[in-house]
This record gives structure tokens, C-alpha cells and sequence, in this order.
């Protein structure tokens, strides 16, 4: 097997769309949506609150997107939750 620029064995490396297809992406994502919910916000006022556009929530709520952990900090604050508990609540479920 061949190694990439880094030394990693070539194989080993995702592609986005991999990264995108993951359980643990999907149930991150789904943690979103319900803390979304609970809050009583929608994907406009999200939008509104990280400063992104709608189009960008969009894709990383529907799984086109791949989140930053900036990006999730971000959500997370703007939905008055803990991103720990996003995460936790998201590993659950896988």
C-alpha cells in the first residue's frame, strides 16, 4: 500500500463524502434538529443567530455539509446548549 504526503497509508484517508455518510454525522445531526426544536427555532433564526446563511444551515442540517467544530460551538451557543451534550446525545444513538 502506497502512503500519502502525511505517511498515511492511502486507504486510510475519507473523502467528504465518506465523512458525510457516517452514523455519528447523521446523529450529530438529528441532536441539532431536536435541540432546534426544543428551543422552538427554526432554520432561519438559526441562521440569523451564527451569522450564516440559510442555504448553509440548510446543507449541514440535510447532510451536504460537513460542521466545523467551531461551527458546532457556534450552534450550540446559539441554542443555548451545551455542544458536549449535542455530542453526548449524538453518541447515544449510535
Amino acid at each position: 500500500m502506497t502512503n500519502d504526503a502525511q505517511g498515511e497509508p492511502a486507504k486510510a484517508r475519507s473523502t467528504r463524502a465518506d465523512r458525510l455518510q457516517r452514523d455519528e454525522y447523521g446523529a450529530l445531526r438529528r441532536s441539532i434538529a431536536m435541540a432546534m426544536s426544543r428551543s422552538g427555532i427554526g432554520q432561519r433564526e438559526l441562521s440569523r443567530r451564527i451569522g450564516q446563511t440559510f442555504a448553509f444551515t440548510n446543507k449541514v442540517l440535510r447532510g451536504d455539509r460537513t460542521l466545523e467544530f467551531t461551527e458546532l460551538i457556534d450552534i450550540a451557543s446559539a441554542l443555548d446548549v451545551d455542544p458536549i451534550d449535542l455530542i453526548r446525545e449524538a453518541l447515544s444513538e449510535t
